[in-house]
């Protein structure tokens, strides 16, 4: 009999044991799940903070006073420029250094990371780069870089028509874009408008151009 109650109060010991430790591997094996979960949560709340980069872009092309003129920075490089009646700064977030639009018409200063080592080779690279994008539909370039100076400075000046792809409207657009070298780096300026009215304009570019300075 006793023989017989040590059997069975062994049994349950034995059961016990087995019971104990398979908890503590259930335990163990939810604890990745759970830091997954919490890693996947904190990605999600990092996708929707801007960077610095992003701020900074978007608090240059928001600056300006009521008079219309306004400035940029980028690396040390001041730019301002005093755009006509009816140009308002865009404070749409994109990566340039001083936006404005009127209407249709759209006039920007951009900053090449990477460029080739002159104006010609920036030009060329340009045109080559437009004839090979998607962006620009039916381009036809309006003579060659033409040189031309802008604030003291040697710049090239590229003009063409494109359609936008079907997608955007299939719009007849115009475009002129002076690339600029200043030290090491290239800068674009931008004037783009429908090919019907860019023309109308030409007197607002024109003063753009001549007031807008790099320091």
């Amino acid at each position: 009999m006793r023989k017989f109650l040590s059997l069975i109060i062994m049994l349950i010991l034995l059961v016990g044991i087995i019971t104990g430790c398979t908890g503590e591997k259930s335990h163990t094996a939810a604890a990745p799940l759970e830091i997954n979960n919490q890693n996947e949560a904190e990605a999600d709340s990092m996708r929707n903070v801007p960077s610095e980069s992003s701020a900074d872009s978007t608090d240059a092309a928001e600056s300006g006073s009521d008079s219309g003129e306004g400035s940029g920075e980028t690396d040390g490089t001041d730019i301002s420029v005093n755009p006509p009646e009816g140009w308002e700064p865009v404070g749409s977030g994109r990566v340039h250094v001083v936006d404005y639009s009127n209407g249709t018409a759209h006039f920007w200063v951009e900053k090449n990371v990477i460029g080739p080592s002159n104006l010609d080779e920036m030009a060329q690279a340009a045109k080559s780069g437009y004839e090979g994008s998607y962006v620009f539909r039916n381009i036809e370039f309006i003579g060659e870089a033409e040189s031309i100076t802008v604030d003291g400075k040697d710049a090239k000046k590229l003009g063409f028509n494109y359609e936008t792809s079907q997608a955007s409207g299939g719009k007849k657009m115009k475009r002129v874009d002076v690339f600029l070298l200043l030290g090491e780096d290239f800068y674009t300026i931008v004037f783009e408008d429908t090919s019907d009215h860019f023309d109308k304009l030409a007197g607002d570019f024109k003063q753009i151009l001549e007031s807008i300075s790099f320091d």
